[in-house]
């Protein structure tokens, strides 16, 4: 949710033990988000956008991942990203939720 938090959690991610890493990740407007993305380590990126009026909008955030050289794939539903992502995870793969705190509070089935 921030670059300072981020750093920590990328560095978790970073000691897990998995083949394949998918990340589904959203954001809202008035963070600072590509440093956030610059920080990611490279995986399957599923970029979504959570239900709150400040969600950053699909399009800016293609624009940001395009200045960044960042695919992905862009699903507007929270869940559906997250099925997304289960769907082609396998067991030996790790999926990483976040972004925003607001995405994490749509999961509804994990």
């Amino acid at each position: 949710h921030n670059k300072e938090a981020l750093s920590y959690i990328i560095e978790e991610i970073e000691h897990q033990k998995f083949n394949e890493l998918y990340l589904v990740l959203g954001f809202v407007q008035g963070k600072e988000v590509e440093p956030i993305l610059e920080l990611f380590p490279k995986g399957n990126f599923i970029f979504t956008s959570p239900n709150v009026p400040r969600a950053l909008p699909l399009d800016e955030l293609k624009d940001i991942c395009n200045r960044l050289d960042i695919d992905g794939e862009f699903i507007p539903n929270v869940n559906e990203a997250i099925a997304l992502a289960e769907s082609r995870a396998k067991y030996s793969d790790m999926i990483y939720i976040g972004g925003s705190t607001f995405v994490v509070a749509e999961i509804e089935n994990l």
